[in-house]
């Protein structure tokens, strides 16, 4: 794998972002060790100690020092420091298929770390009122990127509502680097909004990354090969396990997993009957596959 580390260089440092904040953000909830360049104390010994603003989740504001740090790493006219940008990409790459990522995202800004700090919250609120949630962490990569992802038939609304942000900067699942946009201005009439499937998403991540994790070991196993539409076929088969009305957590995940593997579990009817078997008994599915002849299946990926 490439790193794109030129690629996040040249982009942080072009004309137009060279007059603005060039901001670095990580998450103090994944660990990392003191003697890796980036650890906390570490950039503050190079930046200095004004470099560094807490971004006070209102589900963490009893605990600041289990809140995103925000790393000003570059003032407008300011020369980038190469290294944090070198190690951070190296340091994000390392992490990508981990539970928490230390390394969140870059991003450029015209506005000082106290105003970003505190519109980074309210950011969160917003996003987290349309999932029926107090607060979402929509800076954890893997959220970021379903949010990104997942909402294409609004797609402006994202980089509309990153008020703190000119050009926000993540590595993907792939360890692509990925970049929003702010519209300025934004285009009159169009109606910006969160998907349902968006809001599903980001209330069930946690069991979504980890179906994308058993999804990836199991093409390991079998040679398949993943690309940059993976993540979006687990959302999709997830939703699909959802929208059939299978309740149950491990009914879903296996409905994902088999989905998958094998396509359109419903066109084939002895499947048909053990998803509404399961439906109707709640954690089930499992032992109602068990019933099922593995032909059926087989008759699905011919």
């Amino acid at each position: 794998m490439q790193l794109p580390i030129q690629q996040l260089l040249t982009e942080l440092d072009n004309e137009a972002n060279r007059k603005k904040y060039r901001y670095l953000l990580i998450d103090n909830l994944a660990s990392i060790s003191e003697l890796d360049f980036m650890h906390l104390d570490n950039m503050t010994e190079r930046l200095g100690s004004n470099a560094i603003t807490t971004v006070l989740r209102p589900d963490l504001a009893h605990s600041p020092e289990a809140c995103p740090q925000l790393l000003n790493i570059a003032k407008p006219h300011r020369a980038l420091d190469d290294k944090i940008i070198h190690y951070s990409v190296i340091q994000a790459t390392l992490e990508l298929m981990r539970t928490k990522r230390y390394i969140c995202s870059w991003f450029v800004s015209e506005q000082p770390a106290e105003v970003v700090a505190e519109l980074l919250v309210q950011v969160g609120i917003f996003i987290g009122q349309r999932c029926q949630l107090s607060f979402l962490p929509f800076h954890e990569p893997f959220r970021f990127q379903l949010l990104h992802e997942s909402n294409q038939i609004s797609a402006l609304w994202l980089p509309s509502i990153l008020n703190f942000s000119d050009s926000y900067y993540y590595l993907d699942l792939q360890g692509q680097l990925k970049q929003l946009k702010r519209p300025d201005p934004l285009p009159a009439g169009i109606d910006l909004f969160m998907s349902e499937p968006a809001q599903l998403y980001q209330k069930n991540a946690r069991h979504l990354f980890q179906l994308y994790l058993s999804w990836q070991r199991y093409c390991q196993q079998v040679g398949r090969t993943s690309d940059e539409n993976t993540l979006m076929r687990v959302a999709n088969a997830y939703l699909n396990a959802s929208r059939r009305g299978l309740k149950h957590s491990g009914d879903r995940a296996l409905f994902t997993l088999m989905t998958l593997r094998y396509g359109d579990l419903s066109s084939h009817q002895r499947l048909q009957q053990a998803i509404d078997n399961a439906i109707n008994a709640p954690g089930s599915l499992a032992d109602e596959f068990k019933l099922v002849d593995k032909s059926s299946f087989l008759d699905l990926s011919q």
